[in-house]
């Protein structure tokens, strides 16, 4: 099996099922890259989940029951927000 990039349905199952565990727990995705052999820049951002944000909750049964994409639950939880850099 060769190896591929994540798609945006795989990070949002990733997310899904960290939070189901009972630990509370902060996930930071970085946005999809063309190349799977390079770390994300952090320059490009991330996306963050907190299990003790209560959006999280009604969001994940909405992905499950296939009411929303893995796109449109990225773009809720904030998209891909850029870290501020000060000059």
């Amino acid at each position: 099996m060769s190896p591929r990039s994540l798609t945006a349905t795989d990070q949002v199952d990733l997310i899904v099922w960290l939070s189901d565990d009972m630990v509370p727990v902060t996930v930071l995705l970085s946005p999809l890259s063309a190349t799977i052999d390079r770390p994300a820049v952090r320059d490009a951002g991330c996306v963050r989940a907190d299990g003790s944000d209560l959006t999280l909750i009604p969001l994940t049964w909405l992905y499950r029951c296939r009411r929303i994409t893995a796109e449109m639950f990225l773009q809720i939880l904030g998209g891909f927000v850029r870290p501020a850099v000060v000059h």
